[in-house]
């Protein structure tokens, strides 16, 4: 036996935890099997990106030297940092912000940033959704609407791309402008002359995005009972942020490390198979316009709507391609909103546990949610849709061509500091709420909540620390 003088950290950090009253056990709901939970974070993790941006970029980086550093930074970084996020969801059985709660108050302003920057995403994510259901009810013409010149909506400018014996007959203008590129911007988007002029509310869009918040809704509304069933059809019908997952309810259960490596080999293969793909139409396209395959690659929503769908336009039966092609984009897409939903509704759910698990309540904060943000993405199918793409590096430039204005640059460091400042300002708010002195205050706030499950080690330290509280006597 060893003597030591008593702490009065100890005492005080086990006096806090008593008089915290302890979290109440939460009725969770469970995956059904394992590969509906699979198959979920499969839907989460290979998202657009691996369409539209991983392609352009292994594209515009040297083509195969680009798989060099990539293949470096995924077992170095992607991978470890995949398994810290979901394990730490796994560890607490919480939310992203009652997690960070348990594990070290002090931090719980990175978890409320987490979510502020989910809900953003969330928000102008699902805008693409509305862009790609657009898309598909016009796939269904006799022939393709950004396919032609001869539309109300074409300029005199407008040219059309035609095969006549492996060459391309036409002449074109200074200024002329492809079928598909006015039916993106004219048609869908109706773009307005300027930045300052924010324009009406594409109502056509505004229903495609009113469908797409009902198909959301509904997937999500009874947690992953309902999503397990969705996430399996949508991930193998087409065969990106895995932080969003450790909010998702119960779903560590089937949580190993083989699985996380597998899952992100999945998710890289899954880019790579996509920019066989793409490359392969872009390459097709390039062909056909008889041009530099550099001239016709972009990246984000320009491949997307612009490019892939003039590739579409030059193929047999060009409907039935751009039919599936975005049925994919619509899938690919609903399965990141929903777990970003989820999270969301299980965050804040979980921070007062015993008025949101009563009754509806939980489905009626989905509801209140899903209904915010689609009010606020009404913001950006406007005609003046530049609020979509309004966040960027500097300079900021809508098409490379329009500059935005000074309000812009502050909309964006608004967007930014809103999530980031979270993080001190919940952590001065903790120090200044939490009674004692300020080192017992620390030492309160960097201790872990004593309900966590502790390994033997840490059985061991919480059981020396009580005995030292009983007697001041360490054994």
């Amino acid at each position: 036996m060893m003597k030591k003088p008593y702490e009065p950290e100890d005492k005080f950090r086990l006096e806090m935890a008593t008089a915290q009253p302890a979290p109440p056990t939460l009725t969770r709901g469970e995956w059904s099997n394992k590969i509906e939970f699979l198959l979920a974070v499969a839907g989460q993790i290979i998202g657009l990106g691996n369409v539209w941006r991983f392609p352009y970029l292994c594209y515009k980086n040297g083509g195969g030297v680009f798989f060099i550093p990539y293949i470096l930074f995924l077992f170095t970084c992607g991978i470890p940092l995949f398994l810290l996020e979901t394990s730490l969801g796994q560890y607490t059985k919480q939310g992203s912000i009652t997690c960070w709660r348990k594990i070290c108050p002090l931090f719980e302003g990175m978890g409320i940033g987490h979510q502020v920057v989910v809900l953003y995403s969330s928000i102008y994510y699902i805008i693409i959704l509305a862009w790609a259901f657009f898309y598909l009810f016009s796939s269904f013409n006799s022939e393709l609407p950004w396919a032609s010149c001869r539309n109300s909506w074409n300029t005199d400018t407008c040219v059309e791309f035609d095969r006549k014996d492996d060459y391309l007959n036409w002449t074109v203008a200074a200024n002329a402008t492809s079928p598909v590129r006015e039916f993106w911007e004219k048609r869908v988007l109706n773009i307005t002359g300027s930045v300052h002029e924010l324009g009406s509310i594409r109502w056509e869009l505004a229903l495609c995005l009113l469908l797409s918040w009902i198909i959301c809704y509904f997937c999500v509304w009874k947690g992953v009972k309902s999503t397990g069933k969705i996430h399996p059809a949508s991930a193998i019908h087409r065969y990106d942020h895995a932080s969003p997952l450790l909010c998702l309810e119960d779903m560590w259960l089937f949580l190993i490390y083989g699985d996380c490596v597998y899952l992100c080999l999945l998710n890289s293969g899954t880019s790579f198979v996509a920019g066989f793909a793409i490359f392969s139409a872009l390459g097709f396209m390039a062909y056909e316009q008889n041009t530099d395959i550099s001239k016709v690659a972009e990246s984000g929503p320009g491949l997307a709507f612009i490019a892939y769908p003039r590739a579409v336009a030059m193929m047999p039966f060009p409907q039935l391609w751009a039919v599936f092609f975005f049925i994919m984009i619509i899938l690919l897409g609903l399965d990141s909103e929903f777990v970003g939903l989820e999270a969301i509704v299980t965050s804040i759910s979980d921070t007062n546990p015993s008025f949101f698990h009563v009754g509806h309540r939980r489905k009626l904060l989905l509801l209140a949610i899903s209904v915010f943000s689609f009010f606020v993405g009404l913001v950006m199918i406007t005609e003046g849709t530049f609020v979509f793409s309004l966040i960027k590096y500097t300079p900021l430039k809508f098409n490379n061509t329009i500059e935005y204005p000074w309000w812009g640059y502050a909309l964006g460091w608004w967007f930014t500091l809103s999530s980031t400042l979270m993080v001190p300002l919940i952590m001065l708010y903790r120090v200044c709420t939490t009674p004692g002195t300020l080192r017992q205050r620390f030492s309160f706030l960097c201790t872990p909540t004593e309900d966590l499950k502790l390994n033997r080690s840490g059985k061991k330290g919480l059981e020396m620390l009580k005995l030292t509280s009983s007697d001041g006597v360490v054994s």
